[in-house]
């Protein structure tokens, strides 16, 4: 009878360990993409630079391979948008009112970026880091754009882009 006992308990050990090493402790809690930040302003005057926030009513971000992706953005001043990780620029169309498809509510984004593979951990792979070189823009409802940090990674506090728009 002891010597069932001592098997039970070591079958019942084994399969304890066996069961704790097969249990996925490994979680990650680090977002695999990273993103382009940018905000919206109305210049204070023509002869300075101050800017304040300005918040877009209805107006729409479209980003990624074709353009296939968007945001609808109502009522904010802030969006973030992923760069591409298999090119070297990025388009991204701002259309400043969503419900008006004429030619000059839409402006084209080309942001110009090196991309940086970026090891986080096993458990969770890796994510790409852009470095932005050059931005190009049309002018139809953006008056300037402003390069704020040129380092896109998991910062979530950094702001990259600085959009100036018409009044």
């Amino acid at each position: 009878m002891n010597s069932y006992k001592y098997g039970f308990g070591i079958w019942l050990l084994l399969f304890s360990l066996f069961g704790a090493s097969c249990t996925n402790k490994s979680v990650c809690l680090e977002p695999q993409t990273v993103a382009l930040r940018g905000g919206f302003y109305y210049s204070n005057s023509d002869s300075t630079i101050s800017l304040k926030d300005s918040f877009v009513v209805n107006a729409n971000i479209y980003f990624g391979q074709g353009n296939s992706y968007f945001n609808n953005l109502k009522n904010t001043s802030k969006f973030s948008v992923t760069l591409s990780t298999i090119s070297d620029s990025s388009l991204i169309i701002f259309q400043s009112d969503s419900s008006n498809f004429m030619a000059e509510t839409f402006d084209t984004i080309r942001a110009y970026h090196e991309n940086e593979l970026n090891f986080i951990s096993v458990a969770c792979g890796y994510q790409f880091y852009h470095q932005i070189n050059k931005i190009t823009y049309t002018k139809h409802s953006i008056d300037t754009i402003y390069l704020n940090n040129t380092r896109v990674n998991n910062d979530v506090n950094k702001e990259h882009l600085k959009i100036v728009l018409r009044k």
